[in-house]
């Protein structure tokens, strides 16, 4: 049969015949190829069998299994010849097609390639291979002989730096007497020094700088000592080079050594005996000196002793002195009222001036209070006089003349004295020597703002209360608004020491004579705009603490207008720190001030910041502890709290959806924002946890009715009593009798309330069962409303209003059963059971899931509330309801398998618990027999339980598997 040119028959020299139409399969092909070792072709065939979604197993099985291409070569058998290589697409090797060959690096075949070019890859001739092998050869002895020079080169390169570093140490020793020369350095030494600086800086802690020093030196391997190109070891660090060579001038060592070559030291016999001598001595001294230590204690023994009776009988000197000066100052006042004496004497005698002096002198006792008078005193001589003006300073030349004249007891002539000060006095007059005849405050005005900068970061603390001295006494306003910004700018980051330390400044400052609201706002708080919008974080906190403290002594216009501007700035500010103290600064402003529109702003404000969900812990924390109460305490007196609060915070919860049961795997993002949604609604239900105290007496303060009402056993918890007082007490009596009849008039807050209550209560009914965070958080604040209220409120309409609203399908009734079992009062705990049992119950007898029921148990459980859950279900027991009791037996599988554990209430699983279970496994019904199977079998994993518990445990079980 004749074959046409180009067929699969022509090329590869078989006969196929030709069959009918649709006879070769894809499988057919498949397994032609793979038997003849067509394995590229094969592996193309089976990529395009897998786009067009028709794959075959079989060709998925063979390319799966590494195997089959790892031993292709060798089933090939011996006969098949190593095929020359061609390019692959990749740039790698592959078998020639039609051969499995020894490189089965198979890669797909380029697009052009057809069976019309297999001609051209069968032209390579067989040599290719050895060529390669040749090539490889080659390049290997290339590559020996790289390192053969490259280890020549290090060679001499070393010889070279022994040569060229004592040629360095002569230049050295030359070059001493200028240390500022600057030395050439070589790029092997500066290699070398790199890796011995790096070294010391890790090793000593200083990790920046390491890393900085890293980047800087880009390029180099310190870890790699061979890249420096010595063939020397690696040097100490660079502590042991000091030690061994940097101080061999200060202890008189004369040789120095290299660090690549180790020497031995030969210590002769007259240097032991010299050092065992020297010991002998030293042991010596230390004896003595031991003895003059013990004696030293003796006598700081002594010391002590005295020291006591020192303090004792100094103070004792003090309460003496305190008496002195009261004396002295009983004298003093005596003295002023015998001066107003004296003045009228001498004004009554003015016109006798013929009289003699010493005769109108009156006879005045002295200040000194001896007993003498000022007329027994000697009159003053006109030496007196010149001694008295020699004692005054000097600020001119003529002066220093003046007094050398009156001093000297020759009479000379003042030409002589001028002459003899010109030659022989060493000090000139100039304008600097004047400077002494200031006041402290302007020296102190001129000297600080040079002597802070030349001051250590760790030294400027304590030259702040100079600074703020200064400021308060000096009287010029260029000068006080210059100290002013060397106070701010004492540091880069001032930290928290040293705001405190300026801080406390300030309120010194503000409290002194002089300084009011005007000049505050005119000299320190355009120094606190200066640096508000300052690069670093620290100063911008500094700002803000500083408006805290001077808000309180600046006029309300200031405080509303400019200090709230600068406080707002802080509070948006990027920042946590900046942002947390600006909250706190305002919290402070928001109590003083009274501005009912710039409050209603701020209150805006703030519940914008609550609402956003991409907020920091801290700032969040700090609004809902800091800032809220503030704003509450306004609104409460304004008596508009729930409709400005509370509504916004609930509508903002109610936006937040949280999705319920998601069983589908598509519906994953759905699942992470449940889950982002339930973390938010978790801080958001926290916020308006903390307003319920505000709320609670909005509603309370605001009752019409104040009658006398009967005595009862209220108190006033502790939340309402720290910050609204005792006095509320009184007015939650009246109200808990007000609303305790069966019909009153409302008022607004108690409508308002309601109108919260009923939304709260639909809040709760859309809570998914499973979501046990928020279930749990939810009733938390529940049980925090019904303590805040009191239990004759929370009775009479709390719970009516919650019974109403719970249904088989929301999650009302394990938030209100949780809460009840919260409170301290027995009735409480007791309805909250009541309300279990008789749900339990109504949904067994409908036939309805008891879904409410399993997060009640689980919550329950959490809170350490298993004795009184458990003494509730053994009721149910004894049910006549075959459901009821296989629901039973569930709730208490529930029990004990719960995340808390049993462990401490071992009388309660042994007399409660356990008889409970075993009496549900002796059921007549099978359905309640098969539901106590779990309970009695998580009993068994209780590792406290008695062996008799657990034998009868594994008894009964027995009987059931027998059954």
């Amino acid at each position: 049969m004749t074959q046409e040119k180009g067929t699969f028959s022509s090329i590869f020299g078989e006969d196929i015949p030709h069959p009918p139409e649709m006879a070769v399969t894809h499988q057919h092909v498949a397994d032609k190829l793979i038997e003849e070792g067509f394995l590229l072709t094969a592996l193309e065939f089976h990529t395009e069998l897998l786009e067009s979604g028709r794959e075959l197993k079989t060709l998925s099985e063979f390319f799966s299994n590494p195997s089959n291409l790892l031993n292709a070569g060798e089933d090939a058998g011996p006969h098949i010849a190593s095929s020359p290589e061609t390019p692959g697409k990749t740039g790698g090797r592959r078998s020639a097609p039609g051969t499995p060959g020894y490189h089965m690096d198979i890669s797909r075949s380029s697009s052009h390639m057809t069976l019309d070019s297999i001609d051209q890859m069968t032209r390579y001739s067989e040599d290719t291979d050895r060529r390669e092998e040749d090539r490889v050869a080659v390049l290997e002895y290339e590559l020996r002989t790289a390192r053969d020079t490259i280890a020549q080169l290090r060679n001499e390169l070393t010889d070279l730096t022994a040569s060229d570093r004592n040629r360095a140490d002569s230049e050295c020793n030359a070059a001493e007497d200028n240390e500022e020369e600057e030395v050439e350095i070589k790029p092997y030494e500066k290699k070398s020094l790199n890796i011995l600086v790096n070294d010391y800086l890790i090793r000593n802690g200083f990790k920046f700088t390491a890393i900085t020093f890293s980047d800087e030196c880009d390029g180099q391997d310190f870890d790699d000592w061979d890249e420096v190109g010595l063939n020397t070891a690696k040097p100490p660090n660079l502590l042991k080079i000091y030690r061994s060579s940097g101080l061999q001038d200060v202890f008189g060592a004369n040789d120095t050594e290299d660090f690549s070559v180790q020497t031995d030291i030969v210590v002769h016999n007259e240097d032991l005996d010299n050092l065992h001598l020297n010991i002998e001595e030293l042991k010596k001294e230390n004896e003595t000196m031991q003895s003059k230590i013990e004696e030293l204690n003796n006598l700081f023994v002594i010391n002590k002793d005295n020291e006591i009776k020192l303090e004792e009988s100094l103070k004792l000197s003090n309460e003496e002195v305190n008496r002195n000066k009261q004396e002295i100052c009983d004298l003093e006042l005596e003295k002023v009222q015998i001066e107003e004496k004296l003045r009228v004497i001498i004004k009554n005698q003015s016109g006798k001036s013929a009289l003699d002096p010493e005769i109108v002198r009156p006879d005045v006792e002295r200040e000194d209070g001896d007993g003498a008078s000022i007329a027994d005193e000697p009159v003053q001589s006109p030496l007196n006089n010149a001694e008295q003006d020699c004692n005054s300073f000097p600020t001119t030349f003529e002066q220093i003349v003046h007094q050398t004249t009156n001093l000297s007891p020759r009479t000379v002539s003042e030409h002589f004295q001028t002459e003899l000060v010109k030659k022989a006095f060493p000090i000139t007059l100039d304008s600097n020597f004047l400077e002494y005849n200031d006041d402290i405050v302007t020296i102190l005005a001129r000297t600080l703002p040079k002597l802070v900068p030349s001051l250590v970061l760790s030294s400027r603390n304590d030259i702040v209360p100079l600074l703020l001295f200064t400021i308060s006494k000096h009287k010029d306003l260029k000068t006080r608004d210059s100290l002013i910004g060397i106070l701010f700018n004492l540091m880069k980051k001032p930290d928290n020491v040293t705001r405190n330390k300026i801080l406390s400044g300030f309120l010194w400052l503000i409290y002194q004579p002089g300084w009011n609201s005007n000049r505050i706002e005119e000299e320190i708080l355009p120094q606190c705009w200066e640096q508000i919008n300052h690069k670093y974080s620290e100063r911008r906190v500094l700002v803000g603490q500083a408006v805290g403290v001077l808000a309180s002594h600046l006029d309300q216009t200031i405080r509303t207008s400019l200090l709230v501007s600068m406080i707002a700035q802080l509070v948006e500010d990027k920042d946590v720190a900046v942002s947390v103290t600006g909250i706190k600064s305002l919290s402070l402003v928001v109590n003083i001030i009274e501005d009912e529109d710039k409050l209603e702003q701020i209150l805006q404000t703030t519940l914008v910041m609550l609402k956003k969900n991409q907020i920091s812990e801290e700032v969040f924390k700090e609004l809902d502890d800091t800032l809220m109460p503030v704003i509450n305490m306004w609104l409460v007196k304004q008596e508009k709290y729930g409709s400005k609060v509370m509504y916004d915070l609930l509508n903002d919860i109610e936006k937040l959806s949280v999705i319920g049961n998601i069983p589908e795997e598509e519906n994953y993002e759905k699942v992470v924002l449940s889950i982002e949604n339930t973390e938010i609604l978790v801080k958001k239900i926290n916020v308006v946890k903390n307003q319920l105290p505000y709320l609670v007496f909005s509603v309370v303060n605001s009752c019409p009715i104040e009658e006398k009402s009967p005595e009862n056993d209220l108190v006033l918890h502790p939340v309402l009593s720290s910050i609204f007082g005792s006095s509320l007490l009184s007015k939650l009596h009246y109200f808990s009798t007000h609303t305790s009849q069966d019909w009153f008039k409302p008022w607004p807050e108690y409508e308002t309330f309601m109108e919260l209550l009923s939304r709260l209560a639909a809040l709760m009914s859309n809570i998914p069962l499973h979501n046990l965070s928020l279930l749990n958080n939810l009733s938390d604040m529940l049980a925090f409303l019904i303590d805040l209220f009191g239990p004759l409120f929370a009775q009479s309409k709390i719970l009516p209003f919650l019974e109403s609203k719970i249904s088989a399908s929301n999650s009302i009734l394990p938030i209100l059963t949780v809460a009840l079992s919260q409170q301290e009062e027995s009735i409480f705990k007791s309805h909250s059971m009541a309300l279990l049992n008789k749900w339990v119950t109504h949904l067994c007898e409908t036939g309805s899931p008891c879904a409410p029921i399993y997060p009640a148990i689980s919550l329950l459980c959490s809170s350490q509330q298993q004795p009184l859950l458990v003494d509730t279900l053994r009721e149910l027991v004894a049910s006549p309801l075959p459901s009821l009791r296989a629901e039973t037996a569930h709730l208490l599988h529930l029990v004990v398998t719960s995340d808390s554990s049993l462990s401490g209430q071992e009388e309660l699983v042994s007399r409660m618990l356990l008889p409970a279970m075993v009496s549900l496994a002796s059921d007549p019904e099978v359905v309640v027999k098969l539901s106590a199977i779990p309970g009695l079998a998580g009993l068994l994993s209780l590792t406290f339980l008695q062996w008799e518990e657990k034998e009868k445990i594994a008894t009964q079980l027995n009987a059931l598997c027998e059954d």
